[in-house]
C-alpha cells in the first residue's frame, strides 16, 4: 500500500488516493472479500495547504484592458473575475444560464457537487451579459469550441456554438492574456476565483460570499478568504512602515546590466 501511494508526489493527491483505497477496501471487508483493511495499517499523508495565487486591484484591472479587445477575451476574463465561476462551470455556461435579468444561472450538471446555485451580476459585468444575451442564442455556449477551418495548413479558427470548449484550452487563453498584461506568474482560471472571493468577502460578507462560490459550508469561506489578509490590505497596512534610514544615492543604487544578474 505504501508502494502504491509513494506513485504520487503530491501529498494532498497521496491523501484522496488514499481516501479511495481505503473505501473500497472498507467495501471488500463488507462483502467479506478481505478480513482487514490494509490502509489502516498505512499513515495517512499530512495535507499541504494549496498555493492559491489572487489577483491585487491593479492587476485585476490590467488583466481586464488585455482581455477587453477580444470578445472571448472579455466574456471570458470578466465572467470568472466578476462571478467567480469555475472552470467547469464556464465552459458549461449557455445563453439560457443568463436568461434571468440580473442573474447567472449555475444548473446541476455544472454546478460542483450537483448543485444549483444563482449568482447577482456585479454592475461591472452587465454591459458584458448583455453583449452575450444578444448574440448567444440560448442553446449556444458561451465560450464555445473551436477548430481550424482549414486543417493542418490554415490557422484560423471557427467557434463551434453547440460545442464545448475543453479546459485545457480555457486554461490556455487564461494564460495567454495574463502574459499580455504582463502579470509577473502563470495565470490559471481558478486564480480569477480566488480573486473574485477575496474581494467579495470584504464587500458582500461571508454568507453571500458561500451563496456566490457554491460552497457547501461557511467555514471553507471564512478559513479560506475571511481569515486572511488580502494583498491589497496588507500594502495598505504597510504604508509608512520604516526606520527613517537615508535613501540611497544615485551612485548607490544599483544599475541593470547586461554582464551582471541582479536581484529583483
Amino acid at each position: 500500500m505504501q508502494r502504491t501511494l509513494a506513485r504520487w508526489e503530491h501529498p494532498n493527491t497521496r491523501g484522496q488516493k488514499y481516501a479511495i483505497l481505503k473505501t473500497f477496501y472498507r467495501w471488500a471487508v463488507y462483502e467479506e472479500l478481505r478480513t482487514a483493511n490494509p490502509v489502516d495499517q498505512v499513515r495517512p499523508p499530512r495535507p499541504q495547504e494549496p498555493e492559491q495565487q489572487r489577483l491585487t486591484r491593479g492587476e485585476a484591472v490590467r488583466l481586464v484592458a488585455a482581455a477587453d479587445p477580444v470578445r472571448r477575451d472579455r466574456w471570458a476574463v470578466r465572467l470568472m473575475l466578476l462571478a467567480g465561476l469555475r472552470n467547469q462551470e464556464l465552459r458549461s455556461l449557455r445563453g439560457r444560464h443568463l436568461a434571468r435579468e440580473g442573474w447567472i444561472w449555475i444548473d446541476r450538471e455544472a454546478g460542483k457537487g450537483g448543485k444549483e446555485r444563482w449568482i447577482p451580476i456585479a454592475g461591472e459585468l452587465e454591459t458584458c451579459v448583455q453583449q452575450i444575451t444578444t448574440l448567444v442564442g440560448p442553446e449556444e455556449f458561451v465560450l464555445p469550441g473551436r477548430r481550424r477551418v482549414d486543417p493542418p495548413h490554415g490557422g484560423e479558427m471557427a467557434e463551434r456554438p453547440w460545442a464545448m470548449l475543453s479546459g485545457t484550452a480555457l486554461g490556455k487563453q487564461i494564460a495567454r492574456i495574463g502574459e499580455r498584461a504582463g502579470l509577473p506568474f502563470h495565470l490559471t482560471p481558478h486564480a480569477l476565483r480566488h480573486t473574485f472571493a477575496s474581494a467579495a468577502v470584504r464587500s458582500a460578507g461571508d454568507r453571500a460570499t458561500q451563496a456566490a462560490l457554491g460552497h457547501s459550508s461557511i467555514q471553507t469561506t471564512i478559513d479560506t478568504y475571511s481569515s486572511r489578509v488580502s494583498l491589497d490590505e496588507l500594502r495598505v497596512s504597510f504604508h509608512g512602515f520604516g526606520y527613517g534610514l537615508p535613501e540611497l544615492s544615485p551612485q548607490e543604487r544599483p544599475q541593470e546590466s547586461s554582464d551582471e544578474p541582479h536581484a529583483r
